[in-house]
């Protein structure tokens, strides 16, 4: 806030609590903490409780200034390592957050809060779920059940099994939670991956729950995610219990998915890739080879592969154009040769043409001639035998996507999410081939994204401890604590025997059913369009056993374009002698050399 109206407000107006507030967050928004914490001493809790926005505001300047006490005890940690400032980096933080949380009473809120806190801005705030763990279970004697519920899924979501043991029980202690589906749904997902002996408890609290919702007197909630959490819990123990697709109409929730089952023929394993093949040239033979690594010891003990790409007929892949901005060029380069060109006044692709001629050449016609994917270039890429499903992005549109603008608006995530699980229906059919040409059904499934990178670790042990375990209606998918917490999972790849499977080869119908006109299923579900979303749901209510894997057994990256300089060695070996620029033929002859030292 300028000086100038500062010193014209009158001192009255400046004491004023919700003027000091508002100054405040100005100086906060513009960096100026000091300032932000001077003008925030003189607002208490109590002067802004009455007014919703300004105690929002105010929790929301606590939360971060807790993240810059983190930020400025980083760098005493750094200059004074030791066990003493690794706990006082955190103390400040924690105390504020503490009184932050102790203070809300709206679940929603609550959610909100913790969300965007842990994962919406983690490199601003530095946060751990570690920390918010510790500080939920110190949660007040008188804190709500639905507030408890609320903590209780976050710990689930970020796997603190100890912690969410904690909360669990005091929640058990509590009638009223029994009715809290938010709590039921939680519980269920604790019980499968946190601590299995709550199996039994938890199949009880969602018998109890969904006893209790279609009472003639139903319990109200406060959180918003309780009214569709409730369906999500009455449709897994209908479809538990076998129920016909009308009880499942009668509450609104999706249809059931039923499947018959297999002969028992020996282990197949259907390995498809789904979504835009942007970069086949690059990614898809590394798949390829990673993934019948892994796979080499299910096949030498009797196990059998089929292979299937279903994609668009158009790679996605912008064309590059000697006028596009520089910006457009610098995300294709290899990492190193973009930091050098940064100190170059370069402001389109034509500029840098001289300094790495033979480099820019080589994009622009990749460029060019990616654009239409084909089914034996994919073969080629991927696996000779591979079965292939191209559709064109007209036909979804006029199929599905027309209908999503109509309800959602223009949103590129949720046409971007119709046409994800478009492609993964696409498998049934290849699968169908797939059975046919094998001659023995499909029994295990994995779906994998084809722009995936840098994949590493034991996937073949994962599969085969499942299948070994005997275990039917089960799923594995990466860890994604964001997209767990708000009740998704990880997409990148999916492994599921073949009751969970053919679920998912519901997935797209059941998609277009929550916004088909004039469908029986309630317009709650709506907001499971989100990213990863759906997916959890249509298999929760399938009663399909999660797992999730971390990140620090199965590793992968998703790739966004920049070549390596391993991929354009050659390019760099000429431009190191044609470049325009006798500092970067220099630098390009010494990158080629450290290349070559290290294959």
């Amino acid at each position: 806030m300028p000086d100038k109206i500062l010193a014209r407000m009158p001192a009255e107006l400046q004491a004023h609590p919700h003027i000091r507030l508002l100054i405040a967050q100005h100086h906060s928004q513009h960096g100026r903490i000091s300032d932000a914490v001077h003008w925030l001493a003189g607002v208490s809790q109590e002067s802004v409780e009455t007014v919703p926005s300004f105690s929002g505001i105010r929790r929301e300047l606590l939360a971060t200034l807790a993240g810059h006490s983190i930020d400025l005890t980083n760098s005493l940690a750094a200059i004074l390592p030791s066990h003493e400032m690794e706990q006082a980096r955190l103390a400040v933080a924690q105390v504020i957050l503490q009184t932050v949380i102790n203070s809300e009473n709206d679940p929603d809120q609550f959610f909100f809060h913790l969300q965007k806190w842990t994962f919406l801005t983690p490199d601003r705030l530095h946060l751990r779920a570690d920390i918010f763990a510790q500080m939920l279970i110190q949660l007040p004697a008188h804190m709500s059940a639905d507030l408890l519920s609320t903590a209780f899924a976050y710990l689930v979501a970020t796997r603190r099994w100890g912690e969410a043991r904690t909360i669990a029980d005091r929640l058990l202690a509590m009638p009223e939670s029994v009715s809290d589906p938010v709590f039921a749904k939680a519980l269920l997902a604790f019980a499968e991956e946190g601590d299995r002996s709550f199996a039994a408890t938890a199949s009880h609290v969602m018998a109890e729950c969904s006893a209790r919702l279609a009472s003639d007197n139903p319990p109200a909630f406060r959180r918003s995610a309780a009214k569709l959490n409730g369906i999500e819990v009455r449709a897994r123990k209908l479809r538990r219990e076998l129920r016909p697709p009308e009880d499942f109409s009668a509450i609104g929730a999706l249809a059931p998915t039923y499947s018959a089952k297999a002969a028992d023929a020996g282990p197949h394993l259907y390995v498809g890739l789904f979504g835009q093949v942007r970069f086949g040239r690059y990614l898809l033979d590394p798949i390829s080879t990673y993934l019948k690594s892994e796979l080499q010891g299910f096949v030498e003990r009797g196990g059998s592969l089929s292979f299937g790409v279903a994609t668009w007929q158009d790679s996605g892949q912008r064309e590059l154009q000697e006028a596009d901005g520089y910006s457009f060029l610098q995300d294709l380069i290899p990492q190193p040769i973009a930091d050098r060109l940064a100190t170059y006044r370069l402001m389109s692709v034509r500029d840098a043409m001289p300094l790495i001629p033979t480099i820019t050449n080589r994009l622009l016609d990749e460029c060019r001639h990616t654009q239409v994917i084909d089914a034996e270039t994919l073969r080629s890429q991927f696996d000779r035998d591979a079965f292939i499903s191209i559709d064109s992005d007209a036909t979804f549109l006029a199929e599905f996507g027309n209908r999503l603008t109509e309800v959602f608006g223009e949103s590129t995530p949720l046409l971007n999410q119709g046409r994800m699980w478009n492609r993964i229906a696409a498998h049934r059919s290849l699968v169908k081939q797939a059975e046919e040409n094998a001659g023995r059904p499909v029994t295990h499934a994995l779906l994998i994204r084809s722009d995936l990178t840098g994949l590493a670790g034991p996937l073949g042990q994962h599969l085969e401890s499942r299948i070994l375990s005997g275990a039917t209606n089960w799923g594995m998918f990466d860890h994604d604590p964001h997209a767990t917490y708000i009740e998704g999972v990880g997409d990148r790849y999916m492994i599921t025997d073949r009751v969970a499977f053919d679920r998912l080869m519901d997935g797209y119908e059941l998609m277009r059913s929550i916004v088909a006109p004039g469908t029986a299923v309630d317009p709650a579900y709506r907001v499971r369009f989100f990213p990863h979303a759906h997916l959890r749901t249509i298999l929760f209510e399938h009663g399909t056993e999660f797992h999730e894997i971390l990140r620090s057994s199965i590793q992968f990256e998703i790739y966004r374009g920049r070549r390596t300089v391993e991929q354009l060695h050659a390019e760099i070996a000429q431009d190191a002698e044609k470049s325009s620029d006798k500092d970067l033929r220099n630098f390009f002859a010494s990158l080629v050399a450290s290349s070559a030292a290290s294959a």
